[in-house]
Formats: C-alpha cells, sequence, structure tokens
C-alpha cells in the first residue's frame, strides 16, 4: 500500500476505548460496548485497521486479528503518545444550559481540546445540574474516540460557584474569565501571557450573565477578563469558542518561543 493510500486508511479507521489494562505488550482487546460497537456496527473483520485510545495518553494503530461481539483482538502497529492533545491544559468552568444543549457543549469541548469540564452552578444558573455527570462522561468519551484525542477529558460534578472558583484558582497557572462586560478591545490575543504556560482555567457564565459579586470574586483571583465580540452568545457557544480560541492563542505563543530557541 503507498503512502497515499495508508494515510487514507488511517484517517478513515474507526476510532475505539481500550482500558489500559488490555493494551499490553503488542496485542490490544476490545471488550464489551467496544467488541459489540466493532463486529456489529463497524462490521470489523481480520487485516482491518482500526484505532485505540486508552484514555490516558495513549492511541494505538492496529490491526484486527479477531473481530466478535465477545472480543475483538488487534496486533499494535504504532503507538503514538499524547496524540491529539494540546500541550497546554485548558479547563473549561461553564454554567450549565438546560436540556441536550449541555451535552452537544461537552461533545464539541472536547473536540476543541478541552482537558476537562467544569460544571459551575451560578446565581443566574437556569437548571438543576445534579446527577447528570455520567451522562456527560459518556457524551466525553464518545467524543474522544471521535476525534482520536488519545486522553479522555474529564467531565466533574456540578458544583457551586464558590466552591467551583476556588478550586479552579488553586489548580491553573492562568484564571481567564469570558465576559460580556469586558471592552471589546480586550480581545483575548492581548491577555495571553507571551511565554506558555502549562494549564488554563476559563470561566464562561450562563446566558444571564455572571453577578456583579461573582465578576468581583473572580477578579479578586487576578483573573483576566477578555471579550469574545460584541455578538450576544449562547452560553454553549460561548464555551468551545472560548475552548478553541485559548488553544490557538497558546499555540502561537509555544510556536514563537520555539523558534526563538
Amino acid at each position: 500500500m503507498d503512502r497515499g493510500r495508508r494515510r487514507k486508511a488511517r484517517l478513515t479507521a474507526p476510532g475505539f476505548y481500550v482500558l489500559p489494562q488490555d493494551a499490553a505488550g503488542d496485542r490490544v482487546v476490545l471488550r464489551g460496548e467496544e467488541a459489540h460497537h466493532a463486529a456489529r456496527v463497524c462490521r470489523c473483520r481480520a487485516g482491518d485497521l482500526i484505532d485505540a485510545t486508552d484514555g490516558v495518553g495513549m492511541l494505538y494503530r492496529c490491526r484486527v486479528l479477531s473481530c466478535s461481539a465477545e472480543g475483538t483482538e488487534a496486533e499494535v502497529l504504532e503507538r503514538l503518545p499524547e496524540y491529539g492533545e494540546a500541550r497546554t491544559r485548558v479547563t473549561l468552568a461553564v454554567a450549565p444550559v438546560k436540556g441536550e444543549r449541555f451535552d452537544w457543549l461537552v461533545e464539541k469541548a472536547v473536540e476543541a481540546g478541552a482537558a476537562r469540564i467544569l460544571p459551575v452552578v451560578t446565581a443566574r444558573t437556569v437548571m438543576e445540574a445534579g446527577g447528570r455527570g455520567e451522562r456527560w462522561q459518556r457524551v466525553a468519551l464518545a467524543a474522544m474516540k471521535q476525534t482520536k484525542r488519545s486522553r479522555l477529558t474529564e467531565v466533574a460534578e456540578a458544583r457551586p460557584f464558590g466552591e467551583a472558583l476556588a478550586g479552579l484558582a488553586r489548580g491553573v497557572d492562568l484564571l481567564l474569565m469570558a465576559w460580556e462586560g469586558a471592552e471589546t478591545s480586550a480581545d483575548l490575543a492581548k491577555v495571553i501571557p507571551s511565554s506558555p504556560v502549562a494549564s488554563v482555567g476559563v470561566l464562561v457564565g450562563p446566558e444571564g450573565g455572571f453577578t456583579d459579586e461573582e465578576v468581583a470574586a473572580v477578579r479578586s483571583l487576578d483573573a483576566r477578563p477578555f471579550s469574545l465580540g460584541p455578538r450576544r452568545l449562547r452560553t454553549e457557544t460561548a464555551g468551545v469558542l472560548a475552548v478553541a480560541l485559548v488553544l490557538y492563542e497558546m499555540g502561537k505563543v509555544a510556536h514563537v518561543k520555539s523558534a526563538e530557541v
């Protein structure tokens, strides 16, 4: 198979989740729902190429040896550590929204590259966020397989604003807030530091916005507010856009620094 055909085969190869303990040596074994999906939905056969991610930092390029709904075994052709992962770990702290719109946000934030999603119950949050963590984590798992990332995005349980903010501030190197009250001239490129950072937390409020007290609490922690522009965005749109823009800007900073070395 020539290079072009190999590349096409890899791009179209279906993606699966393999438990870390089932990826040993030169073999991976898909079990449960993943094996069923391989056999009954994707109709994999011996010789087919597949990709399998363990969710903890490794993507495996594989060739199927045997496939059934009880278990699918594949030979590892290539190991790709940290495949699809950004240098900067971004946590999206965002107010939950009604219905399936938050499912959409989780899916697209994972596709955009978020490392962690933290649902934050603000004063103006208009939904009951409790008890949906397992559902959101399943959405994140499916999105990881779709995008062939090597790490599973954690979707935390929803937390009250004060508790979430305190934990977020302790766990990141840079805290940002997408805020409609920021000057429209305060675009993200102007508030990103000139040197790369390992972790960033991005706060996105509900459609009613943060209260004055919440804004004051965030700013007291030296968070940098920035504007997503003059248009009024839905929370889920703002969340995904914020993740994508942060990773884009941090990527530019890292590129400049590497070019200077």
